[in-house]
């Protein structure tokens, strides 16, 4: 292994310790940690600079004049003379030390590139991309599978001829489209090496969720640049919109020193509408930032066709699914990296079912490699479902209890990191991280952050788990939420752990909503106000929607339009009807019209709120909340062959929503009753009786309810008695209820009064 001697004074000890701690300790030498008791300093000093593949100095005033450390130097001296290869690594971070007070044989007999670092994450990226370099070189296996260039051969050239163009000096960021698990982000290696770098480079990675902005932004890059303390972040963060991107500039311009930034996005700096946000765009049109392409951002929502023409700052590259002979290629190349072989026949079912990614495959060949073409195939299943984003099976995969555990903590965070999963953890952690790997490595689980110090679960997984209200066991969420206080006591420094810093905020809006307005973080704001829209708390809505628009001169327009979205929501929810004719009007194109739509419906009156509707679609297709209250509108009217299509679309696109489920089983057993008909009701019944929904239960009764009359066509005596026991089970149910009712309507009988639910989804 790769292990190399962290040489520094004891002045900077904080800054080495934390810099050990993003290496990991397991790969570094320090005296604090290694060194063993009773034994002599000078002894221990020559066995671990022996033992050390690298060696790593900290400069500085006071290391430069340690008489231990200059008898580090020495050795290391001695040790590299008999060496081929220079594995002597010094870096300067002491922002005082002179250029002149650096020992000769580093700054002119050796001549080393001597660069201040102020940032231990820095120095950690520094040293980590100086092992894998190493690692490289030592091993053919890791060079071949982790920094392969098969493939692409397309998109690669597309790059080239964009970047090596009359435009190549203005351009400052690439954006790179395509499914989940395409390859995106070993596509932008390929691109990086295609402009010069070498298969060890190690960008920055940050990653943005959707309704994050550019104070999320900001936090991340901080958090591995170290650049501004917590008083001057806390200010910054308040200052205007333009102010805040430029100095997300100063924060770029400072990493772009040292590396390039990649960003995981979903629907952050690429939105919902296809557009970039405002944020971003400030970002890349400030005349400060450098005149490099360094930002590369993968994204989930591809940008519109026209963006290169309306930003030349940008370029954009869509990423396609590989086609079955480019599959095999790849497989077969992963096969024999890791020294595999399996059948044709065996290829080929792997390459058939795999549609998705070349991780996938490269999965498969490692599985096959470490457990077997019968574990392999085992586990088959499991990667279809991931590439299909099928969200109850992937869950249902990991249900061993340590697995289930870990997804559900996750899913508590928005992102959570490694420093808090040790101490929630703190006698599973080896195992735990044995799991967040193979979470990973599935898809499942993302890493960003300076040495990945940071995991965030998949959103959708995410949501799956928040909708259904799948709780953790209550040993454990004690154990969490008492390690969560105490590292609150200990610390809320936004310039140390951010997770925490966003944790806490996010408790304190919890314990206080009307104290929003002194949140500088919007998106926490934003995510509160959701929450408590779900909860059904529309008048809290409405008053912390207020509280914060009051005062929102250092928000950027996305931040502004998203606060007023969920007001004019919740005033549909409490039929404020002049409040929302004032409130609507600060809002324009799709988005009013569903909103009008949405408050005839709550209303109830539902020509006038399909007719807004299919004016909303008619403008934006592909809303998927229009067509979901569309198909409540239309079953509200009993148009039910109207809302077929738009049910099955909408029950295709999410599968586990169960609000989903139900209407379009109510659409399907109200057609021509034939063999198809009745298979997938079955299937769908079956379906909401495997879910994790809390309101499983009373939806599965109301379908059986359609489904005894409609397709089993039961004896009224037998129905009337199955709908008394519903009802009485379910005594609130508005589902219930409504099927009852229908039935009643049917056989001419008198009909029962209940109110009209106002939701229209899980």
């Amino acid at each position: 292994m790769i292990k190399a001697f962290i040489s520094h004074s004891s002045k900077q000890k904080e800054f080495a310790q934390m810099l050990v701690d993003k290496l990991g300790r397991g790969r570094c030498y320090i005296d604090c940690y290694d060194f063993e008791p009773a034994y002599k300093t000078a002894d221990e000093i020559v066995d671990k600079i022996e033992k050390s593949t690298v060696f790593v100095l900290l400069l500085s005033k006071e290391s430069i004049q340690s008489d231990w450390v200059n008898y580090e130097m020495k050795l290391v001296q001695e040790k590299l003379a008999t060496k081929d290869k220079d594995t002597f690594y010094p870096y300067v971070i002491d922002s005082s030390l002179k250029l002149e007070d650096i020992p000769a044989w580093i700054r002119d007999k050796k001549c080393y590139n001597l660069k201040f670092m102020a940032s231990p994450y820095i120095v950690a990226r520094d040293v980590n991309q100086k092992f894998r370099k190493l690692i490289i070189e030592q091993s053919d296996k890791v060079s071949k599978v982790d920094y392969m260039t098969l493939g692409r051969t397309k998109e690669l050239a597309t790059f080239e001829n964009k970047y090596y163009s009359e435009r190549m000096n203005d351009i400052r960021a690439m954006i790179v489209s395509g499914r989940n698990a395409v390859g995106k982000t070993t596509f932008m290696r390929q691109c990086m090496q295609k402009m010069g770098f070498g298969v060890e480079y190690e960008p920055f990675k940050i990653s943005l969720d959707n309704k994050k902005y550019i104070e999320d932004f900001i936090a991340q890059l901080n958090s591995i640049a170290q650049y501004y303390n917590a008083d001057e972040l806390n200010e910054i963060l308040q200052l205007s919109p333009q102010e805040k991107a430029h100095h997300a500039v100063i924060l770029l311009n400072e990493l772009y020193k040292y590396a390039s930034v990649f960003v995981d996005d979903h629907m952050s700096c690429v939105l919902p509408t296809h557009q970039i946000a405002e944020w971003m765009n400030d970002i890349l049109q400030d005349p400060d930032l450098f005149s490099q392409l360094a930002l590369f951002i993968e994204v989930v929502t591809a940008p519109s066709d026209f963006i290169e023409k309306e930003n030349s700052k940008i370029i954009h590259i869509a990423l396609k699914p590989f086609d079955k002979s480019e599959r095999k290629r790849i497989f077969y190349y992963y096969l024999n990296a890791y020294d595999v072989k399996i059948s044709p026949e065996d290829a080929d079912l792997f390459v058939d079912k795999l549609l998705h990614s070349p991780e996938q495959l490269r999965s498969v060949a490692e599985l096959i490699h470490d457990r077997g073409i019968v574990f392999a195939k085992h586990g088959l299943d499991r990667l279809i479902h991931l590439g299909d984003n099928k969200i109850k099976p992937i869950f249902d995969t990991f249900s061993a209890p340590l697995e289930k555990n870990i997804l559900l903590v996750l899913s508590y965070f928005e992102f959570v990191s490694y420093t808090l999963l040790e101490k929630i953890f703190p006698d599973e952690i080896e195992k735990v991280l044995e799991i967040l790997y193979e979470l990973d490595m599935w898809g499942v689980v993302s890493t960003f952050g300076m040495s990945d110090e940071f995991y965030r679960l998949d959103h959708m997984l995410s949501d799956y788990i928040e909708r259904n209200k799948i709780k953790m066991g209550s040993e454990l969420q004690n154990r969490m939420i008492q390690v969560l206080q105490n590292q609150i006591k200990s610390s809320t420094n936004i310039t140390e752990d951010i997770s925490l810093y966003f944790y806490e905020l996010r408790k304190r809006i919890e314990d206080e909503p009307l104290s929003i307005n002194k949140i500088v973080i919007p998106s926490i704001a934003v995510k509160a106000v959701v929450d408590k829209y779900n909860s059904g708390n529309y008048t809290l809505v409405i008053q912390m929607c207020d509280t914060i628009l009051n005062d929102s001169r250092s928000y950027y327009q996305e931040v502004n339009m998203e606060l007023r979205y969920w007001l004019c929501s919740a005033l549909c929810r409490e039929q404020e009807e002049d409040r929302f004719r004032k409130e609507i009007t600060n809002i324009a194109g799709a988005d009013a019209l569903f909103l009008k739509g949405f408050y005839q419906r709550i209303k109830g009156d539902f020509p006038r709120a399909e007719k807004l509707l299919r004016e909303t679609l008619s403008i934006a297709p592909n809303m998927q909340r229009a067509r979901r209250e569309l198909v409540t509108v239309l079953l509200a009217q009993s148009k039910y062959s109207d809302a077929l299509d738009l049910a099955e679309r909408n029950y295709v696109d999410a599968p586990e929503n169960t609000y989903h489920i139900q209407s379009y089983f109510r659409c399907v057993v109200r057609k021509n009753i034939d063999v198809e008909v009745r298979e997938i009701a079955r299937q769908l019944m079956q379906e909401m009786k495997d879910s994790d929904s809390r309101k499983r239960e009373e939806l599965y009764a109301a379908m059986d309810i359609d489904y005894q009359s409609l397709i089993k066509h039961v004896s009224p005596e037998d129905m009337l008695a199955l709908i008394a026991k519903y009802e009485s089970s379910f005594p609130k149910s508005f589902n219930i209820h409504r099927a009852a009712n229908d039935y009643r309507k049917r056989q001419g009988l008198p009909l029962v009064q209940y109110k009209e639910d106002n939701q229209s989804e899980d």
